[in-house]
């Protein structure tokens, strides 16, 4: 009887310490994912930062192609007399 007694404590303490172990990995899951999400939000500040000058470029380059079309025409009669 005394060998069940002491299967049920080591038993017992198994469980108590698989629970701590189990709880310190969730810990360390938790911030893993945590340093991950900051990474990202990193990460996608920058992206927008960039689409932003990316398309600021785009609006200006388009406006520039734009400008001797309409111009030229407005110049003609000045560079003729």
């Amino acid at each position: 009887m005394a060998d069940n007694g002491n299967l049920a404590k080591l038993i017992t303490d198994v469980k108590e310490s698989l629970g701590r172990e189990l709880h310190s990995v969730e810990q360390k899951v938790t911030e893993g994912f945590a340093q991950i999400n900051t990474r990202f939000d990193t990460q996608a500040a920058r992206l927008e930062r960039h689409a932003g000058l990316w398309q600021t470029g785009t609006r200006w380059s388009a406006r520039m192609d734009d400008w001797p079309q309409r111009s030229i025409p407005l110049w003609k009669p000045r560079i003729a007399r």
